[in-house]
């Protein structure tokens, strides 16, 4: 439910009105736009890295504490990431993980399998 005061363009507001326009408080401005209906398309390439996220979410959780404490260690040299964080971006990263699922890649721009 929107409240609205001052009319349909109104310079406060909050809410959604009708289920078309949002309006919407900033720190310096308030805005109305036309609601954003969210999409999942579920293309090829969005399965392809949702399946890679599941399988190494699956791979931290098998981790020991001891091993867990290895990607905590390593903090500093990511922005003081938390080590799962760490850990997400070593693992995406690395050759074996790009092979595993067909991500190798020669050269600049070429592709060897996968699905981009």
């Amino acid at each position: 439910m929107a409240k609205v005061q001052g009319g349909l363009f109104s310079v406060e507001g909050h809410g959604t009105l009708g289920g078309i326009i949002t309006y919407q408080g900033r720190k310096t401005f308030n805005q109305a736009h036309v609601k954003a209906t969210p999409t999942d398309p579920q293309t090829a390439g969005q399965r392809h890295r949702r399946t890679i996220f599941a399988a190494l979410i699956l791979q931290w959780q098998g981790l020991s504490e001891a091993e867990k404490q290895v990607y905590e260690d390593l903090r500093p040299q990511y922005n003081n990431n938390p080590a799962y964080n760490v850990f997400l971006t070593i693992m995406l990263a690395s050759a074996q993980y790009k092979a595993k699922f067909g991500w190798v890649t020669f050269g600049q721009d070429a592709k060897f399998g996968g699905l981009g």
